[in-house]
Formats: structure tokens, sequence, C-alpha cells
């Protein structure tokens, strides 16, 4: 009986993409062991890594922060691949929406369901998102790649539109909207800060180069009917 070929599945900075990952990859034997004996290697990074805090746009080109924790592990990672002569890929991910989701997509939906969430009025931003699905059908574009990419879902919505669709998905709450002097008081100005800030990155190279696909996040979170096998 052959064995299964081994793939080297780096998610720490998102542990609750895996389950995206073992059904997009069930053809393989799946291990986060750096140390482990491997045939393809991916990790699942973020655009955390390159120096900017705004605009529209930003690609696989844009400055690097040389000193920052996740470009540390991107290199740990690296360095593990060429041990072994494997290809080290790797997916530079905007947040990622999906089932157990953290970080910015989550406290909204927690302020959201409590009510404590708003829409800031003639403010209209944009931020770059990924569903998880995505993050793993992406993988399977450019796993042999060796590739450095950004993955996105291209569509790059408003905090407004990217919270209405969460709430969809919470039995259609209503979010309020409320000035900009109400909004510094209700939000922690980190907070405030993001949702006022425009700062999106584009995903193509990964869709000239490998013909990856993306769905909108919040076609998805509206559309998508949820069975017993959905993630």
């Amino acid at each position: 009986m052959n064995s299964l070929p081994k793939l080297l599945l780096h998610t720490a900075l998102a542990p609750f993409v895996r389950p995206y990952f073992e059904r997009q990859f069930a053809d393989f034997e799946i291990s986060d062991r750096m140390d482990s004996d491997f045939s393809k290697a991916l990790m699942v990074s973020s655009t955390d890594v390159y120096n900017v805090a705004s605009g529209s746009g930003h690609d696989e080109t844009t400055p690097l922060l040389p000193r920052h924790s996740v470009l540390r592990l991107e290199n740990e990672f690296t360095e593990a691949c060429r041990l072994r002569g494997v290809a080290p890929t790797i997916l530079r991910c905007p947040h990622i929406i999906g089932t157990g989701m953290t970080g910015l997509p989550r406290d909204m939906v927690n302020k959201i369901y409590r009510g404590t969430y708003f829409h800031i009025k003639d403010v209209n931003e944009h931020l770059s998102v990924v569903h998880a699905s995505d993050v793993a059908k992406a993988a399977g574009c450019c796993l042999d790649s060796g590739e450095t990419l950004i993955v996105t879902d291209g569509a790059d919505p408003s905090y407004a539109e990217l919270a209405e669709a969460l709430a969809y998905r919470l039995d259609h709450k209503r979010i309020f909207t409320i000035g900009e002097r109400w909004a510094r008081w209700r939000y922690s100005s980190a907070l405030y800060n993001i949702l006022t800030t425009t700062l999106t990155f584009s995903s193509q190279r990964l869709q000239n180069e490998y013909g990856f696909r993306p769905t909108s996040v919040c076609s998805y979170l509206t559309t998508h009917v949820y069975d017993d096998e959905s993630l």
C-alpha cells in the first residue's frame, strides 16, 4: 500500500484554517512539525509583514518590516524547507474569515452580536479579507511554486459592507450608524483608527500566474448555504 505524500502545514498564525486544508488536501498526510519528513510545504502567513499602515493595492514588492515577528516565523519555515530540499510556499493573508476566526473579524462579530458595533457616518474606508476556504484553494493552485504570494478575495469590501455581511450570518442583526464624534467615544482609539483607514492588498500575481479565482467574502457570507459538511 502506497503511503500518502507528506505536507508540512504551518498555520501557527491562524490555526483555525487547518480543517479547510485537511479538506483541500485529503490526499496528503499533514503535519505541523518542521522536524518531520515532508515533501511539500505551505505556510499561512500575514500581510502584517509589510511596512504600510494605509493605502490600496499593495503587492509582493511592498517593503517589509525586517524585524517583524511574523517575518522571523517565515524565515524559520524557509530554513526548515531548505534543509530538506523542499520548496517553501508562503501565502500572506489579510484578515481571514471562517469558522473559529480570530482578530479584527472576531471582534467585529462579537460587537455586532452585542449591539456595540456601529457604522460611522460619512466614513467609507476599505480593507482586504479572504475566506479560509479560498486560502486552502489558493494553496492548491501554487503548492509547488516555492513562492511567497498575497491571497485576498479581490473585492476589498468597505468595513460597512463586511459588517453587514457578518450581521447577515447573525440572524440579520441591525447595525446603527453614529457620527465620528460618538464613534471616537464608543471605540478604542486603536479600533477607531482601523475603521477610518483604508488598507488593501492585491492578489493579482496569484490570479495571473497561477489561475487562482477568489470568491468575494461578503458574497460567500450572504449566499452560501451551510450544511453538515460546511466549515
